[in-house]
């Protein structure tokens, strides 16, 4: 606090300066000031008497504030700065990061407030609002954790004060016609995705190649954009060749993929991975053989990862991936996907060619077996030949009940068992008795 002299250059008149400044002794975020100026040089006793004034003014706002503990904005901004300094293994930079633009872009209405006037009745307003404009329940379940984990800090270290608990803690979120319907993940046959990759070839697309490697290595698209060259080890061709003369390509060991690091669109660089570890991905002989060829052309630049696999574009580096693809496939009147859709369709395809799912998963880098199971779902494993083993006929007592249906076609009496071998398959045709009918709206495939 003071009063000072001070000449002003552009009116040439000297004045005085009144500066006051009040910090709370018990929060150092807690700081007030008020400074005025222009005050004319006579007045000295003015400028003494605003400062007394001010003073008081200040210690007032400031005991006030006390009282109230922070606002909602500035404990996250101090939650913010102390994981800034302090790192934690709990959790990474970017999960801060989600944190606090969570709570930024849907909490805006609470920034000014004091954290100990939120009351639950605000948080049970924030999620109806939040609910009204078709806010996903996954979104707002992340926000309430959001809001619970910031609070809890700033009752641990004593910014909050007067309230016990988050007021938003124990409020069930509920959930909306869309969120009561589990939805069929995007997912492409393999005829489609014949077709996509046939298309972009076709007219040579600039994404061709990061889609056709997807689709091989089942990467995610950030991890696609952290790849470089020196992150791929390929067998030589020429050992290869010899290799395939001899041995099946199923049991050749072409090469493989070391997966380390990941593009983070809000650093604009790469830093670990999603999981946190590491992981290898071997390569399939079309692929590698793919490679061979493509990589030598690949001469798009290097960093201090090494030297770029895929050509550098801006909506990669913007996470604008999905964007991409589907304006692509709109264009060309194909089945519109999002990026993240073409390692779906990896791991579902790798699962129907026999792979089990653990070794899927240490492959994808899933640590979640109910994540798999999705996966599982969509390539329609888990439910084969389960029902093969029922069977209700009456009468029928000289097999057991999981007899196959060849079997049990041998014991009906009165029938006449029909078959063919088409193609070297033995296939069970309709049995049909003797001197009965088919129904006129049934059309025998067999006749």
């Amino acid at each position: 606090m003071s009063v000072n002299k001070y000449f002003c250059k552009k009116s040439g008149v000297w004045y005085w300066r009144v500066y006051v400044q009040k910090q709370s002794t018990k929060h150092r975020y807690i700081r007030e000031q008020k400074n005025i100026s222009k005050i004319p040089i006579e007045n000295e006793k003015e400028a003494r008497s605003l400062e007394k004034e001010w003073k008081a003014k200040l210690c007032k706002i400031v005991f006030k504030k006390e009282a109230q503990g922070c606002s909602w904005g500035e404990l996250i901004d101090m939650w913010e700065a102390h994981y800034r300094r302090y790192r934690t293994n709990k959790m990474s930079r970017n999960t801060i990061l989600d944190h606090i633009g969570r709570l930024e872009n849907y909490t805006k209405s609470w920034l000014k407030k004091s954290c100990s006037n939120i009351e639950v009745g605000d948080a049970y307003d924030l999620f109806e609002e939040l609910k009204d404009k078709a806010i996903s329940k996954g979104v707002r379940v992340a926000i309430k954790g959001s809001i619970n984990k910031v609070y809890k800090w700033g009752l641990q270290r004593r910014f909050i004060v007067g309230v016990e608990h988050s007021p938003a803690l124990g409020i069930e979120i509920d959930c909306d016609q869309r969120d009561e319907e589990e939805k069929i993940p995007e997912i492409l046959t393999h005829s489609e995705i014949a077709l996509f990759l046939n298309r972009a070839q076709a007219i040579n697309h600039p994404w061709y190649y990061i889609w056709k490697f997807d689709l091989y290595t089942g990467l995610r698209s950030q991890e696609l954009n952290g790849l470089r060259q020196e992150d791929i080890t390929l067998m030589s061709p020429i050992e290869a060749r010899k290799m395939e003369s001899v041995m099946p390509r199923e049991t050749i060991n072409y090469g493989h993929i070391k997966v380390k690091r990941q593009w983070r669109t809000k650093q604009k660089s790469c830093s670990g991975l999603k999981g946190k570890y590491w992981r290898t991905i071997p390569l399939n002989s079309i692929l590698y053989w793919w490679l061979i060829d493509y990589l030598p052309k690949a001469q798009f630049g290097s960093d201090k990862y090494g030297k770029r696999v895929f050509q550098k574009f801006k909506d990669f580096d913007n996470g604008e991936q999905a964007k991409v693809l589907r304006t692509f496939c709109e264009s060309e009147r194909l089945k519109s996907i999002k990026h993240h859709t073409l390692r779906a369709c990896w791991a579902t395809q790798t699962l129907r060619s026999g792979i089990p799912a653990t070794d899927l998963m240490n492959m994808g880098g899933w640590r979640d077996y109910k994540t798999m199971m999705i996966y599982i779902r969509l390539a329609g494993l888990e439910s084969v030949g389960a029902t093969e083993g029922l069977n209700f006929e009456s009468g029928i007592t000289e097999k057991k009940a999981d007899m196959s249906a060849v079997e049990f076609s041998c014991l009906l009496e009165n029938e006449e068992f029909i078959s063919e071998n088409i193609e070297g398959v033995c296939l069970n045709k309709q049995l049909i008795q003797k001197d009965q009918k088919l129904p006129d709206n049934v059309v025998h495939l067999f006749s």
